[in-house]
C-alpha cells in the first residue's frame, strides 16, 4: 500500500460532471474523499478533521476558492490547494498561483497529470510536516 492510500481530500465546487469524475477517480485510488458545495461546508470540514488536500473547482461564476487561498496563505497547517479551471484561463491561473495554490489544472482533466500533481502536493505536505516536527 502506498502513502497516498487513505489521504483525506476535500472536493469543493459547484456540482458538475468534472467534480464527480474527479472524486470517483480519487476514491478508486484509495483516497478518502468528501465533496462540499459551499465555503461554510468547507470551513466546517476543515475544523472537524485533518485534511491532506483541497481540490477546488474555480470558474468565473465560482470564485470563492480565491478567497480561501488568501485566508490559508501562510497558515502552517493549511493543506495544499489544487485548483481545477475551465480550460486555459491565464488570468485565473495566475491569480490562484499568486494567492498560494499548489498548482492549477485545466479541464478536461488528464488523469495521469492530475495524479502526478496530487502526489506532488501530498509529498510536499508530508515533507513539510516532517520538517516541522523535527525542529
Amino acid at each position: 500500500m502506498n502513502f497516498l492510500s487513505g489521504c483525506r481530500v476535500i472536493l469543493w465546487g459547484p456540482e458538475d460532471n468534472a467534480v464527480e469524475l474527479l472524486g470517483e477517480n480519487l476514491v478508486c485510488r484509495g483516497f478518502q474523499v468528501q465533496t462540499v458545495g459551499s465555503l461554510e461546508e468547507l470551513n466546517n470540514a476543515l475544523e472537524e478533521q485533518d485534511v491532506d488536500l483541497i481540490v477546488a473547482r474555480l470558474c468565473r461564476c465560482f470564485a470563492e476558492p480565491l478567497e480561501l487561498l488568501g485566508r490559508l496563505q501562510g497558515a502552517p497547517s493549511a493543506p495544499p490547494v489544487l485548483i481545477v479551471t475551465e480550460g486555459p484561463d491565464v488570468h485565473l491561473y495566475l491569480e490562484a498561483m499568486r494567492r498560494g495554490a499548489f498548482d492549477c489544472v485545466a479541464l478536461p482533466l488528464n488523469q495521469q497529470e492530475l495524479m502526478r500533481i496530487v502526489k506532488g502536493a501530498l509529498e510536499t505536505r508530508f515533507l513539510q510536516a516532517s520538517a516541522g516536527g523535527s525542529q
